[in-house]
């Protein structure tokens, strides 16, 4: 790799702006798949620093170039004077009110509300504005009091319909439905639907789906009814558009994270400075009662896991969460013991109702992902549109045509005039709203080339 990044940096390339040729010099290229590596590679030695020389620090993540750090005072301004020390000459810089202007920094430093008495605004004095609330964003995802969760949700759907407003200006409704597919809708919510339980914030997913709604309105010009809409929720490859709806789908996206990131979990909590094995995994979870005893089933739980010999059973490929000949082809207890700490039966339960089926958390730690729950919700959604249709032959035609392997090729590809896939903004239209099973033209409309009433 190091020869093929020398190959693709090793000179400055040149961009050229009308008559003016300018040096490309800082930075990976925009869109280069090595560039999250490039970063990696750029900014870990400053993290290991810090990692040494401040281990008092009771958190330190970062992604890229989203970090958080958590700790008593010194220790931050510790970690920070790294930073601002080897940060630099890698071409890492703080962004902080010092060097952005007043208010415009991004670096913050975060206080609980009611935590504690008044403090001096730029209380490590490097530029960090003061923020008292009553949650916290780590690494782009809101920790905090359901209050708290919901205003940082609500700000995040207020920017994607910001965003969504202005696709009417290219006035080329193909590439406003890709952009709006790939871009503006599920993928823009995407991570937050991951590491955000949003069971409780019904309202902000309705909020949500309707933006995506209303932009579809406006690029089809119609107003689409709920049935038609309702189709245009399913993936291409099921007569849909691949808009799919936050409301439906947030609890696969929350729950394929859990099941990703669990072995990860417990990595970490193994790996923390005075774990108390096993026990005190199950203290975390919250499996004992006050007298520091296990419950009868959790008993069962603690003897499986030890097994009929009361030995530790051998580690097992963390990738399967442990389903080797170790767990008898089941699922490890810690990891049942720690996924339903996240997992609930109310989380189950709803997803469970959306699927049409009854899944359990074994079922889950089997393995799963994202995309096979999804598809479950899918299928399950499919089933119902077509339940809707089966009074009209015509309309069942129609999905049933489309459920036809490549049959709608012209929503997958990019929109190109030199390469003759854009279909003109009427031609799209139509299309779409003809296969969405909706009314084409209006009831006054006059054909342009008959001149007859439609």
């Amino acid at each position: 790799i190091l020869e093929f990044v020398k190959t693709c940096y090793g000179q400055h390339s040149v961009l050229y702006f009308e008559d003016h040729e300018v040096l490309s010099q800082q930075g990976a290229q925009q869109g280069d798949s090595l560039g999250p590596l490039l970063m990696s590679v750029t900014l870990h030695p400053v993290l290991e620093r810090i990692h040494d020389e401040v281990p008092r620090l009771v958190l330190g993540v970062h992604m890229l170039d989203d970090g958080c750090f958590a700790g008593k005072t010194e220790d931050l301004k510790a970690a920070l004077d790294i930073m601002l020390e080897d940060g630099p000459p890698r071409g890492l810089f703080l962004s902080t009110d010092l060097t952005t202007g007043p208010g415009r920094g991004k670096s913050t430093l975060w206080r609980a509300s009611g935590f504690g008495d008044e403090v001096e605004e730029d209380l490590l004095g490097r530029g960090l504005r003061l923020i008292t609330d009553s949650g916290v964003r780590v690494l782009g995802a809101p920790l905090g009091s359901p209050a708290f969760v919901k205003q940082f949700l609500s700000a995040a759907v207020d920017k994607i319909e910001r965003l969504t407003n202005l696709l009417p200006r290219l006035q080329q409704s193909q590439t406003q439905y890709c952009l709006l597919r790939s871009c503006f809708s599920l993928p823009k919510f995407g991570y937050l639907l991951r590491t955000t339980p949003c069971s409780d914030h019904p309202e902000v997913l309705r909020r949500f789906d309707g933006v995506t709604r209303n932009s579809l309105n406006e690029l089809l010009g119609t107003v689409l009814d709920n049935r038609c809409y309702y189709q245009a929720t399913l993936p291409v490859s099921s007569a849909g558009l691949g808009l799919r709806n936050a409301s439906d789908h947030h609890i696969a996206a929350y729950i394929a994270s859990i099941t990703d990131s669990i072995d990860l979990i417990l990595d970490l909590m193994k790996s923390e400075a005075g774990f108390r094995g096993e026990a005190g995994l199950r203290d975390e979870a919250g499996l004992r009662d006050e007298a520091g005893q296990l419950g009868e089933a959790d008993q069962r739980v603690e003897a499986g896991h030890r097994g009929e010999d009361g030995q530790e059973p051998g580690g097992g490929d963390a990738a399967d969460h442990g389903q080797g000949p170790e767990a008898g082809g089941g699922v490890r207890p810690d990891v049942e013991v720690m996924a339903s700490s996240f997992i609930t039966p109310e989380i189950l339960a709803a997803l469970s109702e959306v699927a049409e089926e009854e899944i359990s958390l074994r079922d889950l730690l089997a393995g799963t992902s994202q995309r096979i729950l999804s598809q479950k919700i899918d299928d399950a959604r499919l089933k119902n549109l077509k339940e809707m249709c089966k009074d009209s032959p015509r309309d069942m035609a129609i999905i049933n045509a489309l459920n036809t392997p490549h049959s709608r090729g012209f929503l997958n590809v990019s929109p190109s005039v030199r390469a003759g896939w854009l279909l003109r903004s009427e031609q799209f239209s139509a299309i779409v709203k003809y296969q969405l099973c909706s009314p084409v033209y209006e009831s006054d409309f006059t054909c342009p080339a008959c001149n007859q009433k439609a």
